[in-house]
């Protein structure tokens, strides 16, 4: 059984919601998709509101939210990997390059599987400048939380990564965790071979102690 759903917020007036409408019922007709739900959001003001629905066309794969004009292509490959972690990564990319800062702290806040898509993107040493900005931004924002405090197995990991650029921010974010379990990662950074590692692992150690 195909286990994909959708659901698609439209309005009378929206000139790109009939594209997609198109591209989503085609998508059923293959069989690419088992069920998708449309709402007027003129009929349903409480819907939009409760997904702070700024405008439309606006749909949801499998709990993936997108908002703007996506060709059928488009969204079928986004169908194609949507519950797979390589498709929580890409999708969290994806939000922290468009700028959906709220919308990338909220997952990672709230499905543990998109924290751990935060690491992987971190892991990855061809992923963009802006999104490891925006996944600085993303860190200092959970900085402290549950979230965080338990994932000092995972960022420590990132602090053996064969890149130093990898291993100076991994020391950065044990610091942040505020647990102190991070220190016996952040004491054998102290030897590593590059100097920007050792000082910043020795910086999370003081913020830790």
């Amino acid at each position: 059984m195909n286990p994909n759903q959708a659901t698609l917020v439209i309005s009378a007036s929206c000139p790109h919601c009939a594209s997609v409408l198109k591209s989503l019922t085609e998508l059923i007709k293959e069989g690419a998709l088992a069920r998708l739900e449309i709402i007027n959001i003129q009929n349903a003001p409480d819907y939009a509101r409760e997904k702070n629905i700024r405008s439309v066309p606006w749909f949801s794969l499998d709990g993936l939210e997108f908002q703007g004009e996506y060709s059928k292509g488009e969204i079928k490959a986004w169908l194609a990997k949507s519950a797979t972690r390589q498709g929580k990564a890409d999708y969290l990319a994806d939000r922290l390059d468009k700028g959906d800062f709220r919308g990338a702290v909220a997952l990672a806040r709230e499905h543990p599987e998109f924290l751990q898509a935060v690491f992987e993107l971190l892991a990855e040493p061809e992923t963009k400048i802006n999104v490891r900005l925006g996944i600085g931004a993303l860190m200092e924002e959970l900085e402290g939380s549950d979230a965080l405090r338990d994932s000092v197995e995972a960022l420590g990991e990132l602090a053996r990564h064969e890149s130093p650029q990898i291993r100076a921010d991994a020391c950065h974010y044990l610091g942040m965790t505020g647990n102190r379990e991070a220190v016996r990662w952040l004491k054998d950074c102290l030897n590593d071979p590059d100097g920007d590692v050792r000082e910043i692992a020795e910086e999370s150690l003081e913020k830790l102690q």
